[in-house]
């Protein structure tokens, strides 16, 4: 080797700057298998250097054949543009996979990419001629410097530090953790996927080698934690999304299991770590594998006599993870159906009481071809800094709930972090370079908020009203909504003229807009009305109960009045305090966005509640059934959606 080494240091080689601009490129070629590279069996410093070895190895062979058999026709400096020109490919590549986290136009990408190929480029030309041009030698190990430590920095932190939580949920109950599987007291036997998913060819063996079975003979695993000493609780069958398929993927969210179960609430972590990705390869077409397992796992602890009297048959709540929080809603809509739309196999007979879905994906699988449409209480969590589901897709689902339903976003979230394996980063590899992750939130803090909000939802949804108390201190927008009276929600057509059960009256706004109603700059399917000034609507029909809206700043805070009138022309008014509501959070996801200050404002609907008591409080001769006009002034644009009264 030190021989080779030389002989491609003389000459037209330059003094090695292809040798150089060569390892640089080995290093954007180790993302070409993450799955061997981002796990955690093997040391992560072994795994890079060994595989970093064998490419740089494969690829010194490769120019040595070059320079001794096609010099002639392949010219050294042919072969260093061929070198920067895989450069530059790796580099758009990386930079253009992480471009939709943010306001990433191509001209920012194609600089970018310029920017990074020309310093590799000059550092490996100051290097190799350090001794005749000293001041470039150091020139290009400065500017290498830099760029090493832009890609080591995790972006400036320019949120505020979190607080505890001012209240906590005691635990009530110790904690039994059952771990089923193949060989254990608890062994389920086995299913066969294969017939709902299409394998990347050749993964067959590689997933038979690893698992020790194939999509055809899948066994249970999973872990169940169950409050000792409680009868009939509910129990949450929940599932993680598609991670590494080489990682303990269901340990993730042990901490969220033993939380519930002291609490009252069982809770079953299920093993679909064979629907992952291996080796930059995931299954296509699985996710309704994954809603299928989901169902099955429940299936067999509630019929299971060994834990008869223990769980609530009546209380089953589907729950997941990225693509496991889309299989939750999949598997629910199929367990409302009695046969499955694309095979006609009957379904299992289930009675489902909710859907937990945190930062979900939506619509990669659609039973029968249509987007799934929810009879059952739903609740979504997601996180304002996730850097994978960016778009903050389980809003869709959200909207598409038709019983009680409910959503958090959470300022400083991200995506990962809800799993407590998968480390602190969305994206791997190069990618996660790219990502500012310095305002991310602590993992302890991003884990409590899912676990007060997980148990409030299947729990006690009177938390909802005072949960504030009980989350770290931490900026959220929470939007919740039970039965009642909806006069505008906004989807019944384009014509401003028009409202779902009453009359609109926009003389006295001075904007006035419909539209989709977009979480992150972009995405959502949601409609929503866009207002500064007055909003009216004369209505026909009432109810007794709150009155509420849903609301959303374009940027800062929600500044609004309500102002309801009923029949004998009574009148009360509302202004929620600006500082209670939540500010649209401005997110640079990505660092070039701090250099370049262009932001992307993440926001969610939240809820803006006007009891009954506060009615009474502020006239007592006001009533709410005989309701007849309501008026919403808007200071700022703010986005205005499901007006109603609630009377669950």
């Amino acid at each position: 080797m030190k021989g080779t080494w030389k002989k491609l240091n003389k000459g037209a080689f330059n003094g090695g700057r292809l040798l150089w601009l060569a390892g640089f490129l080995e290093l954007f070629f180790l993302d070409e298998f993450p799955g061997f590279y981002f796990q955690t069996k093997i040391p992560h410093a072994v795994a890079d250097v060994v595989l970093w070895g064998i490419y740089f190895c494969a690829l010194l062979g490769a120019i040595l054949l070059v320079k001794n058999f096609a010099s002639s026709i392949l010219t050294p400096a042919a072969t260093e543009m061929l070198l920067l020109g895989a450069l530059a490919y790796e580099v758009e590549d990386v930079l253009s996979a992480t471009a939709s986290l943010g306001p990433a136009p191509d001209t920012y990408i194609y600089t970018a990419t310029a920017a990074v190929v020309a310093v590799i480029w000059l550092f490996a030309l100051g290097v190799g001629a350090r001794k005749l041009y000293p001041a470039a030698t150091a020139a290009g190990a400065i500017l290498m410097a830099g760029l090493i430590f832009f890609c080591a920095w995790p972006g400036p932190k320019t949120r505020p530090d979190v607080a505890e939580a001012k209240k906590s949920i005691p635990a009530r109950y110790e904690v039994e953790k059952i771990t089923y599987g193949p060989g254990r007291s608890y062994d389920y036997g086995e299913e066969n996927y294969a017939a709902y998913l299409r394998l990347p060819k050749h993964q067959d063996r590689l997933r038979k080698l690893f698992f020790g079975y194939t999509p055809a003979h899948v066994p249970y695993e999973g872990d169940l934690y169950l409050p000792v000493g409680a009868k009939n609780v509910p129990l949450v069958v929940f599932v993680h999304g598609n991670h590494n398929m080489i990682e303990d993927n269901k340990g993730g969210y042990d901490y969220l299991g033993r939380y519930l179960a002291a609490r009252g609430v069982a809770f079953q972590s299920v093993e679909q770590s064979h629907f992952n990705a291996y080796l930059g390869k995931g299954l296509s077409g699985e996710n309704d594998a994954r809603a299928l397992s989901l169902l099955d796992h429940a299936d067999k602890i509630l019929s299971d006599p060994r834990f008869k009297g223990r769980i609530d048959k009546n209380r089953l709540y589907f729950g997941g993870h990225s693509r496991g929080g889309e299989a939750a809603a999949v598997a629910a809509s199929f367990a409302q159906l009695p046969y499955n739309p694309d095979t006609g196999t009957a379904t299992k007979n289930m009675k489902v009481a909710g859907v937990l879905s945190v930062a979900p994906t939506d619509s990669q699988y659609e039973p029968g071809d249509r987007p799934v449409e929810l009879k059952v209480p739903y609740f979504l969590v997601a996180g304002a800094w996730d850097q994978d589901v960016a778009s903050l897709e389980g809003m869709d689902q959200y909207r598409r709930a038709g019983a009680w339903r409910g959503q958090l976003l959470v300022d400083y979230a991200n995506h990962s972090q809800f799993n407590s394996n998968w480390g602190r980063l969305d994206r791997e590899g190069l990618q996660a370079l790219a990502l500012a992750t310095g305002n991310v939130l602590d993992k302890k803090d991003q884990q409590h908020f899912l676990e007060v909000a997980a148990y409030a939802f299947v729990k006690d949804q009177g938390l909802f009203h005072d949960i504030r108390a009980y989350l770290p201190q931490s900026g959220f927008a929470l939007a919740t909504e039970p039965g009642g009276i909806c006069f505008a929600d906004f989807e019944e057509d384009a014509d401003l003229s028009t409202a779902t059960a009453a009359t609109p009256d926009i003389k006295g706004a001075t904007t006035y807009q419909e539209g989709a109603f977009a979480p992150s700059g972009r995405g959502g399917n949601n409609h929503v009305a866009r207002l500064i000034g007055t909003y009216a609507l004369n209505v026909n029909a009432a109810a007794e109960g709150d009155f509420a809206l849903d609301v959303a700043a374009k940027s800062g805070r929600a500044d609004i009045k309500i102002t309801l009138i009923d029949a004998a022309g009574e009148k009360v008014d509302y202004s929620p305090e600006k500082d209670s509501l939540h500010a649209a959070v401005e997110t640079g996801l990505l660092k070039w966005q701090y250099a370049a200050k262009k932001w992307e404002y993440k926001r969610a609907l939240e809820t803006v509640r006007f009891t009954k008591e506060a009615m009474a409080k502020k006239n007592p001769a006001f009533r709410l059934n005989a309701l007849r006009r309501v008026e919403i002034t808007a200071k700022g644009l703010t986005e205005i959606d499901n007006i109603r009264i609630e009377t669950d």
